[in-house]
This record gives structure tokens, C-alpha cells and sequence, in this order.
């Protein structure tokens, strides 16, 4: 049975964004702030594996109200933030690179703790996956960069065999988005676990 690359599509779907922003501590003006978060989140979504000292260890709600959700296992803002035990399931594979940070969320008064552990993931791999010129509807958004068509579906995307070779989660750097790549067994797991809608997997075609 032939195995496929697998992508998660869930950085597009607005039910998983979650409103909370960086905080690096550093004495920044909302302006700046904002700067060094986009600055920070495309050099993550271009695969490139970032030290630990450059990523934010603190986020706060975005609202001036406050937050008492019980946070889902997998949820987005510009970050990738994952639950111990959603977590735990890419920790069983082959990470390459990537890791988990975790991270101390706060109201939006910067101070006062929501007390939910939970940690960001810094992929820091990547592979030439997606093959452009097969994939239908995949348009270019700037010199080299892709956006995948929109609600794509199962074997729409057509990606590189040879992709499944190295750890088990990636990014192509020329498909932005924030849309990130999987190995079959590792999607296959999430998708027991339940999470296949939470985490928008598809399957590529693969050849």
C-alpha cells in the first residue's frame, strides 16, 4: 500500500483561531510587537528552525475581557499551540528539527494566569513537497511563494513521494498559508485520536 503525504489545512479555518497575542517582554510598543510576531511567524512558516530565545514565551488575550474557555487540544493565533496530550501524539514520531516551547498564556491584562498548560510548536523542517505544475487551482502569490486553492480536496494536491523521507512533520517553503505537511502514520494516529477535522488533514496525491 503506497503512503501519502498528508497537510493540514486548519491555519485557514477561523473556528481554531484563538485571539492571543505575543508578549516578548521586552519593553515594545504594540507596533512593534505586532512586527516582531509576523516577523517571527513567517520565518516559522518558511521552515526555517528558530532558537529558543527568539520565540515568545508569554501570550495574552487579545480582549479586554476575560477568558474562561477550556482551550481545545490544537488552536492557532499566529502561533501553533497544542495541549500536552495532542502533543504527546507528534512526540512519537520523528520530529526532525521541530519542537515544543511551552508557553504561559495571560488575561489581557498581561499579569493574571490562565492556568492551562500548553506549549508551541516550531517545525524547523523542510522538504520540496508539492508539486506545483500537477496541483490544480494553486496559484502564486509572490515570486515563488503558493497559495493552495481554497477547501482543497482529498488528492487535489499532488506532492512528491520522496517527501516521506526524514521526520514526519515539515514545510514546504514555497507553499505559505502556514499550511504544514505530515507523514501518513502520523496523520493516521490523529485521525484515531479523533483530531482529523480539528487539524483539517488531507490526503495528497503521491507520486
Amino acid at each position: 500500500m503506497n503512503e501519502h503525504v498528508w497537510l493540514s489545512d486548519a491555519t485557514r479555518s477561523p473556528s481554531l483561531a484563538k485571539g492571543f497575542f505575543a508578549d516578548f517582554e521586552k519593553g515594545l510598543s504594540r507596533q512593534e510587537e505586532i512586527d516582531l510576531t509576523y516577523h517571527t511567524m513567517r520565518q516559522m512558516f518558511n521552515g526555517k528552525l528558530l532558537p529558543t530565545k527568539e520565540m515568545p514565551k508569554k501570550f495574552y488575550y487579545s480582549i479586554p475581557e476575560v477568558f474562561d474557555e477550556d482551550l481545545p487540544g490544537f488552536f492557532h493565533t499566529q502561533y501553533l499551540f497544542f495541549k500536552n496530550d495532542v502533543a504527546d501524539i507528534f512526540r512519537e514520531f520523528d520530529l526532525g528539527s521541530a519542537y515544543f516551547l511551552p508557553v504561559k498564556l495571560f488575561q489581557n491584562d498581561r499579569a493574571t494566569p490562565i492556568e492551562q498548560e500548553v506549549s508551541v510548536l516550531c517545525i524547523g523542517n523542510t522538504k520540496d513537497t508539492v508539486m506545483i505544475d500537477e496541483t490544480r487551482r494553486i496559484k502564486q502569490k509572490k515570486h515563488g511563494i503558493y497559495n493552495l486553492p481554497f477547501m482543497p480536496k482529498n488528492n487535489e494536491v499532488v506532492a512528491l513521494k520522496s517527501a516521506l523521507e526524514g521526520p514526519d512533520v515539515w514545510i514546504d517553503p514555497r507553499i505559505g498559508q502556514g499550511i504544514f505537511f505530515l507523514s501518513e502514520p502520523l496523520a493516521n494516529k490523529l485521525i484515531k485520536a479523533g483530531l482529523k477535522k480539528k487539524f483539517a488533514l488531507l490526503q495528497t496525491k503521491t507520486i
